[in-house]
C-alpha cells in the first residue's frame, strides 16, 4: 500500500526522487504546504483484489486410489531391496516404472516386459518379485480391484493356485464353484501368458480323445466333443484340452 501512496504523492508533485542523493526521497515545496500550511491532498486507497482460489482438485477416482494404493506397496518392496543391497531406492526402479507398473498391474512375465524401465537384466534380477508383490496386491484387494483389472477374478484364482492350493480349497476360499476356478485356469492357460501345468488335471490320453473328438466335430466348444465322447470325460477336461489347443496356435501365431 505504501508503494502506491508514494507513487500517488510523486505523481502529485508532493515528493521528489533525490537521484543525486543516492535516489532519496524528498519533500517539495508543495508538500512542505501539506506538511505545515495545511494543504489538503487527496489520495486513493489501492483496491485488494482477491486472490483467485486455486482450483479444488477433482476427487480421484476409484481406479486412481487403487493404483495409489499398490504404487505405496511397490514402493515399500523397492525401498527393501534398496536397502538390502545397499543402494538408491532408484537404482532398482525408477517412480515412473513403479507408476506404470501401478497402472498396468502385469501379472506375468510378458506383461511385466513391456513396462518402461524393465529390460533383460531388472528382470532377472526383480521381475518376480514385483509381479508376486501385484498379485498379492490384488488378492488382498479384490473387490476394491475387480472393476478396474480386466481378468481380476482370473488373476485371484491364480495368485491362490500359485500358493499349491487346490481348485476345491481355490473354490472354497473365494465362494466360488470349482468348475468357475477350472474355467479361469484353463482360460489363463490358453493365453499363453502363464504357466499352468494343465497335466495334472488330465493326462496325454483323454488330451488326445478330446483333440480328436474336436476335429471330429470341428467343434470348438465343449458340449458337442462331451456328446461326442459319450460323456465319459467331464466338462473341465475338455476345457482344459480345449485351452492347449488354443495356446499352441496363440503361440504358433508370434
Amino acid at each position: 500500500d505504501w508503494q502506491q501512496f508514494i507513487l500517488q504523492l510523486l505523481n502529485q508533485g508532493l515528493l521528489e526522487i533525490a537521484y543525486d542523493e543516492a535516489n532519496t526521497l524528498k519533500v517539495t515545496p508543495q508538500g512542505r504546504q501539506v506538511l505545515f500550511e495545511g494543504r489538503k491532498v487527496e489520495l486513493v486507497r489501492p483496491s485488494h483484489k482477491p486472490k483467485s482460489q486455486a482450483k479444488a482438485k477433482p476427487p480421484k477416482t476409484k481406479k486412481e486410489q487403487v493404483d495409489d494404493a499398490l504404487f505405496e506397496r511397490l514402493r515399500k518392496l523397492r525401498k527393501r531391496l534398496a536397502d538390502k543391497q545397499g543402494v538408491p531406492p532408484y537404482i532398482v526402479f525408477g517412480d515412473r516404472t513403479l507408476k506404470e507398473i501401478s497402472g498396468e498391474k502385469p501379472t506375468n512375465e510378458i506383461q511385466m516386459r513391456k513396462i518402461s524401465g524393465i529390460g533383460d537384466k531388472k528382470w532377472q534380477m526383480y521381475g518376480d518379485l514385483f509381479i508376486n508383490e501385484v498379485l498379492q496386491f490384488i488378492q488382498d484387494n479384490y473387490k476394491a480391484v475387480s472393476r478396474s483389472i480386466k481378468g481380476s477374478s482370473e488373476i485371484a484364482t491364480y495368485e491362490l493356485f500359485r500358493q499349491k492350493k487346490s481348485p476345491e480349497a481355490i473354490a472354497k476360499a473365494r465362494s466360488l464353484s470349482v468348475t468357475t476356478i477350472y474355467s479361469h485356469l484353463a482360460k489363463l492357460y490358453a493365453s499363453g501368458e502363464y504357466e499352468i501345468d494343465i497335466f495334472q488335471f488330465l493326462s496325454t490320453e483323454e488330451l488326445q480323445q478330446i483333440l480328436e473328438a474336436a476335429i471330429a466335430t470341428g467343434a470348438g466348444v465343449a458340449k458337442p466333443i462331451f456328446d461326442h465322447l459319450g460323456g465319459k470325460i467331464p466338462y473341465f477336461k475338455i476345457h482344459f484340452a480345449l485351452a492347449y489347443r488354443e495356446r499352441l496356435l496363440t503361440l504358433d501365431n508370434k
